[in-house]
């Protein structure tokens, strides 16, 4: 895989949403709105250069993960993927993953490529789904060539199974 052209902010976790909220108030900076699922049952805050984003999100195994790329931030937790506009810290907008997310690929001009459990999802910067493969079963290890728009992507399952996509938006 080649280096990410975003910047990770930096994960921490909190004993509870007291915890959070105590932390976050000795915090010098500037906190967004706070991120949560419905069943959320872990907090936990991103942090990067005195910005803070308030997370809650179901304990699934994963944490969190942020990303910065130009303008805007990303949260991927739990089942959904968010945006957010970096200065002013409103949504841009929340797109709801196939399964629990996983990781940010790539961000290129007007795409997003990020991988849940069971598969991968293209998004414009703006959240429309522009392309989506799914493996069928956990995604064990891959590995992509080339840019988002006409990328191949190989990797196989849990189960053993091999799969290649190529991303081609619609």
């Amino acid at each position: 895989m080649t280096s990410k052209p975003f910047d990770e902010w930096s994960w921490q976790p909190c004993d509870s949403r007291s915890d959070l909220v105590a932390r976050l108030e000795k915090a010098k900076g500037k906190v967004f709105q706070t991120l949560a699922d419905k069943e959320a049952n872990a907090w936990g805050y991103a942090a990067q250069d005195g910005e803070f984003i308030p997370i809650g999100y179901a304990d699934l195994g994963l944490t969190p993960v942020v990303v910065a790329w130009r303008e805007t931030v990303f949260v991927g937790s739990g089942g959904t993927l968010t945006a957010l506009d970096a200065k002013t810290g409103q949504p841009v907008f929340s797109y709801v993953m196939p399964t629990v997310f996983h990781e940010f690929l790539r961000i290129e001009d007007g795409l997003l490529l990020a991988r849940d459990e069971i598969g991968f999802v293209a998004l414009s910067l703006q959240g429309q789904e522009k392309w989506k493969a799914l493996c069928g079963d956990i995604v064990e290890d891959y590995e992509i060539q080339g840019e988002i728009d006409g990328a191949v992507i190989t990797g196989r399952t849990m189960e053993g199974s091999n799969f290649r996509f190529v991303v081609e938006m619609v």
